[in-house]
């Protein structure tokens, strides 16, 4: 009997075995023990929305193929062949084996070869046959995701056409716990929102990158502390990319260095001992932009998150600012909505990482103390701003008059000198470093537009695209002849306005909204600069929310319609953007459709400088004031002349009174504040003529 069982067991094992290897048999790649020729593919599945497309089209997806053999057979034509059944075989493609015994290709996937399920590949060299590979080509799922989209939008429907007919008895359990969550929020709806807004932009800041950027940061910090080497001219190492070089006021630098100095105190990372390693997949590929995979290195989620973290807690500030400038609890639900929670800002802050956040935060810091009296405290971070990026500047001429209207001509001052010195301060640590005098000086000769010669470089959110279209796109002064009239205008208008705190912000956003209509380079992520200053005016109702929702979301749409959206993923986890099946796949095939050529020059083109356009001009509109005229009345019974002396006199007498000028110091103080806006005026005009950049973007 025990006999029995066992063959019994025996059997069923046996039975069970040959089941399982019939049934893994076709999965199974044939690899021969004694075959000298290897192939690989990227990747094992190809995924097609609908059908696949027919040869030599654009939408065909891809694959490489990799051949692995000895030198022995350099020279020879290795054939890629594809099968159907793994019996008939036809040839699809061939590469010569190079000396190192290598050959790769990329192939795509078109009906005239491929079909829906498996498609067998092999490498033949002569009489030697390779390995056999399975590429499966799954199609068809696009119209299960069709139809599942159809119910879903179809229970949504019914669930609005029903929701107002149907009633619902809400329990008095939970009618006491509402009541009773409200009371224990009531009072802190401020360190809730910020507390909520900071854990969403922490969770997202491991994970996420912009990787070309995020690598260029870490990579500045590793050329310090591993090899003693600065990324600036001009004591960059000779073989180092200029494109990669550092190119902006100082303080990101020392912000990333302390960040990435935690990092390497934390992980102990060693670095490699050619810093040429670290840019290696530019030389490797020809493309700077795949620089980044030779950088990547272990803990990256944790060292994304250091470098990030300013520009998080940045962005967080000024939620926080807003809420207090407003000071109304009304208004705390609309800034959680539209900024805590608006993706745009926590794309630019936590998951592109750039630092236009921070730059943003001390601009809008020196605004708030404005508001609050503290002029000195205004004049430093109005510095700092514009030792992080150079655009504050522009604010500098309006807040100068906004001091000297509600505090006088010495106050005014002050507020010149302090911001002067803190910003020479600031700069003047590039000293620190080899080659930082001449750094500061090619500071402002790199990366604008127009540069010195009058060439303009055009990208980004501008309509001055169009310039490229018909060619003219050198020697056209575009940003000083439309930039320098128009901001006469608007600081004009300002002047003779009421000049009270409100007036101010609509003035410096419309200096920031002509920027961006008159510059060549605007950046998706520059629009943040503009967005505390329109929600502060939305809530003050000065500014439509409507256009503030359109502002933020085209340069988001933007963003990803330029870039795949994996590629904002950390390669940690996802090291191949365009081979991440089935995602990857469908990106690959929705995207050339939903965000072709036609929809981004629509959006950089015609939507986002008409927008720009129409909120320039209805903050202009909401600013005009119209005063009084003072009428100088001059006694009839004088002479010509001396009515003429009188009335210069009187006119004098007035305008000494409008300056605030009293004393002689007074009027030498007006000198050189006047002296400093010309200088400033005529800087930006002679830049149109190549002789002076602006201010790099």
């Amino acid at each position: 009997m025990k006999t029995r069982s066992i063959r019994i067991v025996l059997f069923l094992f046996l039975f069970l075995a040959w089941i399982t290897t019939a049934t893994a048999l076709p999965q199974v790649f044939a690899t021969p023990a004694h075959n000298a020729i290897t192939l690989t593919l990227d990747r094992e599945t190809v995924n097609y929305l609908f059908n696949i497309p027919k040869m030599h089209a654009a939408e065909c997806l891809r694959f490489k193929w990799d051949v692995q053999t000895d030198s022995s057979y350099t020279g020879q034509i290795s054939v890629l062949q594809f099968s159907h059944d793994g019996k008939e075989w036809r040839n699809l493609a061939n590469a010569a084996v190079e000396s190192n015994g290598k050959t790769s290709r990329n192939q795509p996937v078109d009906s005239g070869w491929a079909i829906s399920g498996r498609n067998y590949l092999r490498i033949v060299i002569g009489n030697e046959v390779s390995n056999t590979v399975v590429l499966r080509v799954n199609v068809g799922f696009g119209y299960h995701v069709v139809a599942w989209l159809i119910v879903f939008i179809s229970v949504l429907l019914a669930l609005r056409c029903t929701w107002k007919r149907m009633r619902i008895r809400k329990p008095r359990a939970l009618g006491k716990l509402q009541s009773y969550l409200r009371a224990q929020v009531s009072g802190r709806e401020t360190i809730i929102f910020l507390t909520f807004g900071l854990l969403i932009r922490v969770l997202f800041a491991p994970w996420t990158e912009q990787r070309f950027d995020n690598y260029v940061s870490r990579l500045w910090c590793s050329l310090v502390y591993g090899y003693n080497l600065y990324p600036f001219e001009p004591s960059i190492p000779p073989d180092y990319p200029l494109v990669l070089r550092y190119s902006y006021p100082p303080v990101w630098f020392f912000v990333s260095l302390f960040s990435f100095f935690i990092w390497w105190v934390i992980t102990g990372f060693e670095f490699p001992r050619n810093p040429a390693s670290l840019w290696s997949q530019w030389v490797v590929t020809g493309n700077i932009f795949e620089s980044y995979r030779s950088f990547v290195p272990p803990a990256l989620p944790l060292l994304d998150l250091l470098i990030k973290l300013p520009n998080i807690l940045a962005d967080i500030g000024i939620g926080y600012l807003l809420i207090d400038l407003t000071q109304d609890t009304r208004y705390k639900k609309a800034i959680l909505f539209l900024w805590i929670l608006n993706p745009f800002t926590v794309q630019v802050s936590s998951i592109w990482g750039v630092f236009d956040s921070l730059c943003t935060f001390f601009t809008f810091y020196s605004i708030y103390f404005l508001r609050k009296g503290k002029f000195f405290l205004s004049a430093i971070f109005l510095s700092l701003g514009i030792a992080t990026k150079m655009y504050p500047m522009l604010f500098l001429i309006p807040i100068l008059i906004y001091v000297y209207k509600n505090q006088g001509l010495r106050r005014s001052f002050k507020y010149l000198t302090t911001s002067l010195f803190v910003g020479v301060l600031i700069f003047s640590s590039f000293l620190l470093f080899p080659g930082g005098l001449e750094f500061a000086y090619r500071l402002v000769t790199f990366k604008a537009s127009p540069d010195w010669h009058g060439r303009n470089l055009i990208a980004g959110l501008t309509w001055t695209q169009f310039l490229n279209l018909y060619q003219w796109e050198r020697n056209q002064p575009v940003f000083p002849l439309v930039f320098i009239p128009i901001f006469l205008g608007l600081t004009y208008n300002f002047w003779r306005g009421k000049n009270d705190f409100d007036s101010l912000v609509i003035c410096l956003v419309s200096t920031l909204l002509l920027t961006y209509l008159s510059y060549t380079v605007v950046n998706p992520q520059y629009i943040f600069w503009a967005l505390p200053f329109l929600l502060y005016l939305v809530i003050k109702g000065r500014f439509s929310k409507k256009l503030y929702t359109v502002f933020s979301a085209i340069p988001l749409i933007y963003m990803y319609g330029r870039h795949n959206p994996l590629y904002f993923i950390s390669p940690a986890i996802i090291w191949e953007e365009h081979n991440c099946p089935p995602w990857s796949d469908v990106i690959q095939q929705l995207w050339p459709i939903i965000f072709n050529d036609l929809t981004i020059r629509f959006l950089s083109v015609c939507m986002f400088p008409i927008i720009s356009l129409l909120s320039l001009l209805l903050l202009i509109k909401s600013s005009t004031h119209k005063g009084l005229r003072s009428l100088i009345h001059v006694d009839d019974g004088l002479s010509t002349k001396e009515r003429h002396q009188l009335r210069g006199s009187l006119i004098f007498s007035s305008w000494k009174e409008k300056l605030g000028i009293e004393t002689g110091q007074d009027l030498l103080i007006l000198a050189v504040v006047m002296g400093v806006a010309v200088t400033m005026l005529i800087a930006l005009a002679f830049a149109g003529l190549g002789y002076i950049v602006p201010f790099p973007y």
